[in-house]
């Protein structure tokens, strides 16, 4: 029975938006962890991106961004992910502008 769980694990890794601490990170860890089917999960602050190996015959991937919404927090589609980084990117962009210009 072990080794057919082992072979039904998947992996995913949800963005995440809202974190700004370690408390962050730990209660959000805290929360995918005790999902049943959960094996394991792993936050990253720096990168905003939960890391969840579980059993999909137990956890679902629904389940798993209700719990991460349920602890507070927001798991971004692609398409918000990707709009996202644009912004920050388009910021990024304007304040090197208003630097240099200042300069």
């Amino acid at each position: 029975m072990a080794e057919d769980s082992v072979h039904d694990v998947e992996k995913i890794t949800l963005p995440i938006q809202g974190m700004t601490c370690a408390s962050c990170v730990a209660r959000v860890e805290k929360a995918l962890n005790s999902v049943k089917g959960v094996v394991k999960a792993t936050v990253n602050l720096a990168t905003e991106k939960a890391t969840v190996e579980y059993s999909p015959g137990i956890a679902s991937v629904r389940e798993l961004k209700r719990t991460v919404k349920d602890s507070g927090y927001k798991v971004l589609d692609v398409e918000e992910k990707d709009l996202v980084e644009k912004e920050k990117a388009l910021r990024e962009a304007e304040f090197k502008k208003l630097r240099n210009k200042l300069l």
